[in-house]
C-alpha cells in the first residue's frame, strides 16, 4: 500500500481531503477535485468508444 502523498491513487486522495475536512466540507473544492479526476476517464472512453464497443460485441456474438 502506498502511503506517500504524492504517489497515491486520485481516488484515494479525494478520500482522504473528504476526511480531512470533516463536518466543515468545501463540497467546491471537493467537486473540481473530482471534475478533474474523471476528465482523463472520460476522455480515454471517448477516443476508444468504438474499439469498445467493437470488442465487446464480437466478443458476445462468438460462440
Amino acid at each position: 500500500v502506498l502511503m506517500a502523498e504524492d504517489k497515491l491513487l486520485l481516488s484515494v486522495g479525494l478520500n482522504f481531503l473528504s476526511i480531512q475536512q470533516g463536518y466543515a466540507s468545501d463540497y467546491g473544492a471537493l467537486f473540481a477535485a473530482m471534475t478533474i479526476t474523471m476528465v482523463p476517464t472520460l476522455l480515454v472512453y471517448i477516443l476508444f468508444q468504438r474499439r469498445l464497443e467493437s470488442g465487446l460485441t464480437a466478443g458476445a456474438l462468438k460462440g
